[in-house]
């Protein structure tokens, strides 16, 4: 296996000090009981783009690797990989123990057909980006070709060959939409390649997940999971209050009322929060005038008065738990400096600011104080609410100066963070909504997908995150700390780094009715 593509990311989560209480319903220690906020829009790796789906569909579902719940890749289908030395072959040996929920043994075929069905035109995925290096998978993709020239399956092998190097490949083979249905299979969780399989499902209601009997990894401490779609905060707390929860993530608005609560593990998310600001507009274009921006907002109070601490002050696009994150420096609060930099850039004093959100209160208390810390600059703004198709739809299009957004990792790589939110290539709809634009960051950014070695990829991502930083093409804020509340009676949990590496194989529930 090759252990130096293995993606690193350091997981920052610590336990709080003081007691808590709570209801002890009789339950048996063979159900681990969850409660998620909605229910998946599918269980289709293809199709899958939600958290709550991406979870579900790694719990049903592998791929050829997997994230590890520290972030790194360890091996899944298949036991072990070759890659070679330009990066443009990688060989698979797939685990001849592998079987679906059925019995019937997983082989490099249902890679194969799996990968075909992600890219087939007729599936129309949202993710066939996952695969496109592949060499042959865009012409396939557009009907072009009735194969993928770069993708061969012969007894027990997989061979995928690139069109060009991508780093990356290995966190996107381990991304949910990489996983593999057996072959002629419903996707549906029913027939399943993980470690659990889909029991029952009621639409809005609730989720049971099995073990996969014939899971040919280390065996799930419980029998089943069993998930109720909760969509309303209040609801998920009083069951978790009841005791009817094992494990509850924390709604941001209630956060505070479970501060001191010894159950409670917190951990950087791998998510960055900014305001975006469009460098195509004529203001906005001058780096000056964005930087003003960033020195008239205060973030640290915000953090401090809105989220209650409950975040990390961004210096970059990049979490400070991925490789060349957290390495620049904040723009300093200083409302002169703001004042002089607008000057020197010739702004006219009838120049407004508008600020676009769509309908959240929390998003409302962030937007209040940022226009609050702008007019304390001399800087007037108003703030303009649409629903997020017609929002994204504006700034896809351009027609924006200023938006209040946030970016999920797909794969914790700081290539993520960086190539689609500022590369060229990506204006638009392709993550790139500030419109930024500089040749030698392109360049750099192409160069940054194509480096390999771990070391010399860390150096690169944290001189472009400082360099982009700079030139502030958006207004900073913050990486979220996510928190959740682990009921006494589970022993083994550790939050996963990535959501959809959570799999709940090593947690165990205490039978003596301990909470």
């Amino acid at each position: 296996m090759s252990r130096s593509r293995a993606v690193r990311l350091l997981v920052l989560f610590a336990g709080l000090a003081l007691g808590g209480c709570q209801a002890t319903p009789d339950r048996d220690v063979s159900t681990l009981h969850l409660a998620w906020s909605s229910d998946p829009a599918t269980l289709d790796p293809a199709k899958v783009v939600d958290v709550v789906g991406a979870n579900a569909v790694s719990l049903v579902y592998q791929g050829l690797v997997a994230f590890r719940a520290d972030g790194t890749i360890g091996p899944a289908l298949a036991a072990r990989w070759t890659v070679s030395d330009d990066g443009l072959r990688y060989r698979f040996e797939l685990d001849p123990a592998a079987k679906d929920s059925a019995g019937r043994p997983v082989g490099a075929a249902d890679v194969v057909a799996s990968f075909r069905r992600l890219l087939a035109p007729e599936t129309a995925s949202p993710r066939t980006w996952v695969l496109e290096t592949i060499e042959g998978a865009e012409a396939f993709r557009r009907g072009e070709a009735d194969t993928i020239r770069g993708l061969t399956a012969e007894e027990g092998v997989v061979t995928i060959t690139l069109s060009r190097p991508a780093a990356a490949f290995l966190a996107l083979l381990a991304m949910p939409n990489a996983a593999v249905v057996p072959a002629g299979a419903e996707p549906d969780g029913t027939i399943a390649t993980g470690p659990w399989r889909v029991e029952e499902r009621v639409r809005d209601s609730h989720l049971t997940f099995a073990r996969n009997p014939h899971w040919s990894g280390p065996a799930p401490g419980v029998e089943r999971i069993a998930v109720r779609i909760l969509p309303e905060e209040f609801t998920r707390i009083a069951e978790w209050e009841t005791g009817r929860l094992d494990v509850l993530e924390v709604p941001s608005s209630q956060a505070d009322r479970f501060q001191g609560d010894p159950r409670l593990v917190r951990q950087v998310a791998l998510v960055t929060e900014y305001v975006g600001l469009n460098t195509e507009d004529p203001v906005l274009s001058d780096p000056r005038v964005r930087r003003a921006l960033n020195h008239a907002v205060n973030v640290d109070r915000i953090l401090a008065k809105v989220l209650g601490g409950r975040g990390v002050r961004a210096v970059g696009a990049v979490p400070p738990t991925l490789p060349g994150g957290g390495a620049g420096e904040p723009f300093e609060h200083d409302v002169a400096l703001a004042r002089r930099l607008l000057d020197e850039a010739n702004v006219p004093d009838s120049w407004e600011l508008e600020l676009w959100q769509r309908p959240s209160p929390f998003a409302s208390q962030v937007l209040e104080a940022v226009q609050a810390d702008l007019a304390e600059a001399g800087i007037r703004s108003v703030i303009r609410r649409r629903d997020w198709s017609a929002l994204k739809a504006s700034i896809d299009a351009g027609d924006t100066d200023a938006f209040f957004i946030n970016w999920y990792a797909d794969y914790p790589d700081p290539e993520n963070f960086l190539v689609p939110l500022f590369h060229s290539r990506n204006i638009g709809g392709g993550g790139n909504r500030a419109r930024y634009r500089r040749a030698d960051v392109d360049a750099d950014l192409d160069r940054l997908e194509r480096t390999a070695d771990p070391e010399a990829r860390a150096r690169l991502a944290e001189d472009l995150d400082v360099r982009i930083h700079a030139d502030a093409p958006w207004i900073y804020l913050w990486h979220p700390v996510q928190e959740s509340l682990v009921s006494d009676r589970v022993d083994g949990y550790r939050p996963s780094a990535v959501p959809a590496a959570e799999r709940w194989l090593d947690v165990r529930l205490r039978g003596d009715g301990s909470r």
